[in-house]
């Protein structure tokens, strides 16, 4: 990341906590060139009062942390505290200081989640862009079971692609399918009454990789731009990948992985021809580069930023369409498979991908965040396939030569503290091999005779 990039990624990630827009509160790369998230940054600037907790006892701590969300001026908000608090628990190693921590927490009740966007001004619509994609129908269908109004964006809008959308609970009632090529007019139309916006739609149909960055950096631009017009949109989020994240590059903690403050190397991803996965960097990164630049100063509004990068999302679609985890399950039942390869496959249910984004919006909370179930090897895979009764795996005898490096870490903290609970892989498998055998898309030579 460059110097002006990191300045830009600075600057959104501090007005977006909401602490304030100033600059100067924003804290320094570390060595590796990865910026940290403000709240530890923060902590940084108090390294006297954090590091006399880390010799403290537990009651002490619990006397002295007052003291402390003083010296960092931290709001008076119960999610900002228990973020800060939270923080604190993972920069200081010291068990009593951890249990002092949690004591404190447990006696001010400040780990009850602070009021939702819903419940201090209701969430009464949002729009999400890519509705007809495999992921985005299941956050809309997150959104509908809520009864929040969603306007669901579509690039073409016939009855046969959009029906499924029609068949979700309560889609007559809350549901909006609108059709837009992503021009001024259209999205500000379109944003005119949505309190948030949910960015999930990704040019998948070029065959040209340059024609379809550009696409995507445009369609980020007018949706940025028009969130900053609509005069009722206040949170803005971006879907996001995994790929943006651990490509050609470190976790700013081993212990705790990868995290929102982690960012992939484009110029290695460019090298190593890794196009997909570099137009989803490229696409986010300009998201928060327009925040920095345009939104968090001159929209003169409180406007929040969110990403969600998620690991490969796997599980049933909702409509016809076989989507890619359904094809990939295929591929690994064929038969055709020689040897198993030595990979990791870094996994999201599709329907805790589309509860995170129901949650972040829900408690309007901002920042980058990381969504993945598991870190998995095909060998776990196919084993865990194997453990559904009426299904005929036929798994390799040999494994790929050479060694596996050490599987990938996620913090996945931010999201679990809002209350999402990851499905198991073997029941992600167990749903999405029985949808596949509904439809009709499984061989005879795949399925065990009853």
């Amino acid at each position: 990341m460059s110097d002006e990039e990191s300045s830009c990624y600075r600057k959104a990630s501090v007005a977006s906590v909401g602490w304030t827009t100033d600059p100067e509160m924003a804290g320094r790369p570390t060595d590796g060139g990865v910026e940290r998230s403000p709240l530890r940054n923060r902590l940084r600037q108090t390294t006297g009062t954090a590091a006399a907790l880390d010799e403290s006892d537990e009651a002490t701590v619990q006397e002295q942390l007052p003291k402390l969300l003083k010296s960092l001026k931290v709001p008076d908000d119960p999610r900002l505290i228990s973020a800060v608090l939270k923080c604190l628990t993972k920069e200081l190693g010291d068990d009593c200081v951890k249990e002092g921590i949690k004591q404190h927490l447990s006696k001010t009740q400040l780990y009850k989640r602070s009021p939702s966007l819903a419940q201090q001004k209701r969430l009464k619509t949002v729009c999400v862009t890519g509705a007809g994609d495999f992921m985005a129908s299941y956050i809309i269908e997150m959104f509908l079971k809520f009864g929040i109004g969603v306007v669901a964006v579509v690039n073409e809008r016939t009855d046969k692609k959009v029906q499924f959308l029609y068949d979700l609970p309560c889609a007559k009632e809350h549901l909006k399918i609108v059709c837009s090529d992503f021009s001024d007019t259209s999205l500000d139309n379109i944003l005119v009454n949505c309190d948030a916006v949910i960015h999930s739609a990704w040019p998948v149909r070029s065959k040209r990789t340059g024609e379809k960055a550009e696409k995507t950096l445009k369609m980020m631009n007018q949706i940025m731009f028009a969130s900053a017009r609509s005069p009722t949109t206040r949170h803005i989020i971006l879907t996001s990948s995994t790929a943006a994240v651990r490509l050609f590059t470190n976790p700013t903690d081993p212990k705790r992985g990868f995290d929102g403050d982690s960012w992939s190397d484009a110029e290695k991803m460019k090298d190593a021809g890794m196009h997909e996965q570099l137009n989803v960097l490229q696409a986010e990164r300009r998201g928060w580069e327009l925040f920095a630049e345009r939104l968090s100063y001159h929209s003169g509004k409180n406007i929040k930023i969110s990403s969600i990068c998620l690991g490969q999302v796997i599980g049933p679609p909702h409509d016809d369409k076989i989507n890619p985890s359904c094809m990939q399950i295929g591929e690994l039942l064929s038969g055709e498979l020689e040897e198993i390869p030595l990979e990791y496959l870094q996994y999201v249910d599709v329907r805790d991908a589309a509860k995170a984004h129901f949650l972040v919006a829900q408690n309007c909370l901002p920042g980058r965040m990381c969504c993945v179930g598991g870190s998995v090897t095909y060998e776990t895979l196919l084993k865990e396939m194997t453990q559904v009764e009426w299904v005929n795996v036929k798994v390799p005898s040999k494994m790929e030569e050479g060694s596996l490096p050490a599987p990938d870490k996620f913090d996945t903290d931010d999201l679990e503290s809002l209350g999402l609970e990851f499905t198991p892989l073997r029941q992600t498998l167990a749903d999405t091999l029985q949808f596949m055998k509904t439809k009709g898309w499984m061989n005879d030579e795949w399925v065990n005779s009853e």
